[in-house]
């Protein structure tokens, strides 16, 4: 059964080797989503960002789907996703970007791939399989895994990198890394559909990278990384932060329950439990803060880890934080989207 995560909102509930039944309180919040992020044809929405869509908010409208048992909506993001992203020709993996171009045509703006958008993709179509019994999306995965492992996959010494993307993360200095594209709950999948040492090298690969990644007093990885040889740094070309992308990690790390990686941010919760706020960003370099609070997609995934570590009192007041900013911001795709994922629980294998 799902485990009721907040007293006031009812959870979706995914299972690893399968879903269980979701009431109709849970179908209704996807719904709500659904209304105002999902087009009727399945095209997931940025409403905040030019109306654009990305391979990864398709994947996040797969497994939000999945999670309320919305067959019908599954097939339509994924029919979506399939004859708009899957474009590139010489492989199945997803174009990055989708939106209006200068010229007022809507397509593809970006053939280079995100790699965190074909593993949850892969990730969503193999859970819809264990679960309707649909050979055809375990077929479509598994081709998208093939081009994971033939495009995105640069050997080291110690264990297999995962790249952002096709091209341009390769160079002179070493290669460039984004932690939150290792979504663990997907390469636990693919290493029980596909090559499963691979994938465990890949899996514990990443754990190792995020150890390598942790920076100042609160033990923080940055939205960006380049790998030299055996070291690691911030990759500073793009971010010095953690932030927008770095808060994914602790989402997927609490979906594979992985307790001792997410222990190591109780920084984070302390500082909370002191000011009653969460920083939308602290850089890594100064150290700084921003001034500005995070939304409420953030929130709630810390409200998730600390539940995890039994901070009871903690996650309540987070919770109870996410909900009061997520209710204001109706077209923030991606605090909404990181609020709904938050509320998933996994079942073990």
């Amino acid at each position: 059964m799902c485990r009721i995560l907040s007293a006031v909102l009812t959870v979706l509930c995914l299972g690893v080797m399968g879903l269980q039944q979701v009431r109709a309180a849970d179908v209704m919040t996807w719904e709500a989503y659904k209304e105002r992020f999902v087009s009727d044809d399945g095209r997931v929405i940025d409403r905040a960002n030019k109306d654009i869509s990305h391979s990864e908010g398709q994947g996040y409208g797969l497994i939000l789907a999945l999670a309320a048992g919305d067959k019908p909506g599954f097939q339509k993001i994924w029919d979506w996703s399939r004859n708009n992203l899957q474009v590139r020709g010489q492989d199945r993996l997803l174009a990055w970007a989708w939106g209006r171009r200068p010229n007022g045509s809507w397509n593809v703006l970006d053939l280079n791939n995100a790699t965190d958008g074909d593993l949850l993709v892969a990730f969503a179509l193999l859970t819809a399989h264990e679960r309707w019994n649909v050979s055809e999306w375990q077929a479509a995965a598994r081709a998208l895994i093939q081009d994971v492992k033939n495009h995105l996959l640069v050997e080291t010494p110690d264990f297999p990198v995962l790249l952002p993307g096709y091209y341009g993360f390769v160079n002179d200095r070493g290669i460039i890394v984004n932690p939150s594209y290792y979504v663990y709950p997907a390469l636990k999948m693919f290493s029980r559909h596909d090559d499963g040492p691979l994938w465990d090298k890949v899996f514990h690969g990443g754990l190792k990278l995020l150890d390598k990644a942790r920076r100042t007093s609160w033990n923080l990885p940055g939205d960006w990384i380049i790998v030299l040889n055996d070291r690691v740094e911030l990759y500073r070309e793009r971010s010095s932060r953690f932030g927008y992308e770095a808060i994914r990690t602790l989402l997927y790390l609490s979906w594979v329950e992985n307790r001792d990686r997410l222990r190591t941010w109780t920084p984070v919760l302390d500082w909370f439990d002191k000011t009653g706020t969460v920083p939308v960003w602290v850089d890594l370099l100064d150290p700084a803060l921003s001034l500005d609070e995070a939304p409420g997609g953030f929130y709630a995934v810390w409200a998730r880890v600390a539940r995890m570590l039994d901070r009871s009192e903690t996650a309540r007041k987070l919770q109870a934080r996410a909900q009061e900013k997520v209710a204001t911001e109706k077209d923030d795709y991606y605090s909404n989207t990181l609020y709904l994922l938050s509320q998933i629980s996994f079942e073990k294998p």
